[in-house]
């Protein structure tokens, strides 16, 4: 896929945002150019790579304290808030699952608002934000909540359900688990934070890591739905064994 096949790149010229191609050393072309934010303009990349749609904001804060970062992620219906391992800098990012259906181009200056909010949100810290509002298809999914397996005998809660023009899974380890102390597990946080191509890690109420999904009701619902679940299963999982918790199913 290149500049003139992408949807990516046609939704940004007819939007009129100005900016630049870029190539990530997994050969994926992405776009980089500035939005006005909370602090001044923003450094945003935007990647379109295997059904996902990824913004980024970068060095949104100079650094970014655990407190600053819990504090974000409990406010943030889809974006998460992570300290880059490159420099140290707080980045805001949101991907979500888009499949064969790119958003319309009003849809992705609507998620690039999000994303905008978003960092305004964690700059000024308190309050929070619903998902945005996309015009999607309608689509009403009952709310479930089922128990599903993960690596090693260790299980999850899973929650599906509808948010306006989102399917929505929420995934909490059975029973809740949370992130070691520590500085290293939690630099390894960040490090998934940023790896995951779209969904978010946060704390329960209860206190346990979580993971939530947030996809447009863009297309094939169906396909879509199981998309967002296994997604949030998919995230625990690998959770898990990066941070070495400890195995509760033996």
């Amino acid at each position: 896929m290149n500049e003139t096949t992408s949807p990516l790149f046609r939704s940004l010229a007819e939007l009129g945002v100005a900016h630049s191609t870029r190539t990530s050393a997994r050969g994926v072309p992405y776009a980089a150019f500035r939005l006005a934010g909370a602090l001044g303009d923003l450094s945003v990349t935007a990647a379109d790579e295997q059904g996902v749609l990824r913004l980024t904001a970068h060095e949104v804060l100079p650094d970014a304290p655990g407190e600053r970062l819990v504090e974000a992620n409990r406010g943030l219906p889809l974006a998460r808030a992570y300290r880059s391992p490159d420099d140290g800098t707080l980045e805001v990012a949101l991907g979500c699952h888009v499949g064969a259906r790119f958003p319309e181009p009003l849809q992705v200056w609507m998620l690039l608002g999000h994303l905008v909010a978003s960092c305004r949100l964690v700059v000024e810290g308190g309050g929070s934000l619903g998902l945005p509002e996309l015009g999607g298809s309608g689509v009403a999914l009952p709310p479930t909540i089922s128990q599903v397996a993960l690596e090693d005998g260790r299980a999850a809660w899973l929650e599906l359900g509808t948010r306006g023009d989102w399917f929505v899974a929420v995934a909490d380890y059975a029973p809740a688990t949370a992130v070691p102390p520590g500085p290293e597990a939690d630099a390894t946080l960040q490090r998934l934070q940023r790896w995951i191509p779209a969904g978010r890690y946060c704390a329960s109420p209860e206190g346990g890591l979580r993971a939530e999904v947030a996809t447009p009701v863009l297309g094939d619902a169906a396909a879509l739905v199981d998309w967002t679940a296994e997604q949030a299963r998919l995230m625990l999982q690998v959770a898990a064994h990066h941070l070495g918790l400890p195995d509760l199913g033996r």
